[in-house]
């Protein structure tokens, strides 16, 4: 009563869940959006604490619609790090201050909220909390030689691979090229981090300085439409295990002559970017990250 449910999650933005109080009975639900990898599982419990001589909305003390309403939620799914917001959904609660405006959560990790706002009735309000998710990564389904137009036609070939895979964003691949004006990845990457594979969203590493300390928290080994890759799977990079740019790099991967440097999808260690050298002439996938 009070609130649309159809229109509250036609509302949700992607990877978005929702809380659904009713402040007369105290009853509570949560809803998500699903029809994203930044879904996520969630719990909450409610209580309205002020005004102080209120139990509940339906108390006929209650002389204010201003209320402050405690949430606890538990951040059951996701990844690490995630930066949350709480949006007001519907107009029966308004004006809404929220302490903390936003917060990181940990997986398993309760955190406690305080909202103040305006009840203009005693119907049903509700919220949705905003997720700022992980940048992703994947390695790409299909192969190249190492003639393929340095980085840019790299980077050509990862946005293709993501928008093949309708997964949206800006992507650019984990490439060393000496010709080009940024060379290596971490002076070409405009994202900070953390980043998540596509498909299951385990992290691989927090951020750019992770990304080049020679390990990864989890291998990059599934592709653009979150499958996982072959075991044996090899990667094109040019790029050594503390993000520098390797000597071999199929004349600055312009030629199918020479050799080029390579990464293994298997690989967590250094590995992963600098797994051995391979003829230029052989086909080899891609590191893609998204900016």
């Amino acid at each position: 009563e009070g609130t649309d449910l159809q229109a509250l999650v036609a509302d949700l933005p992607p990877g978005g869940f929702a809380v659904v109080g009713d402040p007369v009975t105290g009853e509570i639900a949560t809803i998500q959006s699903t029809a994203s990898p930044l879904a996520r599982n969630a719990t909450a419990e409610f209580s309205v604490s002020s005004p102080a001589t209120c139990v509940d909305c339906g108390d006929p003390t209650c002389t204010s619609l201003e209320r402050t309403v405690e949430i606890q939620l538990s951040h059951d799914t996701g990844v690490n790090g995630e930066t949350y917001s709480l949006v007001p959904a519907g107009t029966n609660y308004r004006n809404l201050v929220t302490t903390p405006a936003t917060w990181a959560a940990n997986v398993g990790q309760t955190i406690d909220l305080s909202t103040t706002g305006t009840l203009r009735t005693c119907s049903a309000f509700s919220f949705y909390f905003e997720v700022e998710g992980p940048d992703r990564v994947f390695v790409t389904s299909t192969t190249t030689n190492g003639n393929l137009g340095g980085a840019a036609g790299a980077d050509a070939i990862c946005q293709t691979r993501a928008n093949a895979a309708n997964l949206g964003g800006t992507w650019m691949a984990w490439f060393g090229d000496p010709s080009a004006a940024n060379p290596t990845p971490g002076a070409r990457f405009t994202a900070a981090g953390p980043w998540a594979r596509v498909g299951d969203l385990v992290k691989v590493a927090d951020n750019l300085a992770d990304l080049s300390d020679g390990t990864l928290d989890a291998a990059i080994n599934r592709n653009e439409f979150g499958n996982a890759a072959p075991g044996m799977q090899y990667v094109w990079t040019g790029v050594l295990s503390n993000g520098t740019v390797a000597a071999e790099t199929c004349s600055n991967w312009t030629s199918t002559a020479g050799l080029g440097r390579r990464g293994s999808v298997a690989r967590t260690n250094a590995g992963w970017t600098q797994s051995g050298t391979a003829n230029c002439n052989t086909l080899r996938s891609l590191y893609c990250f998204e900016q």
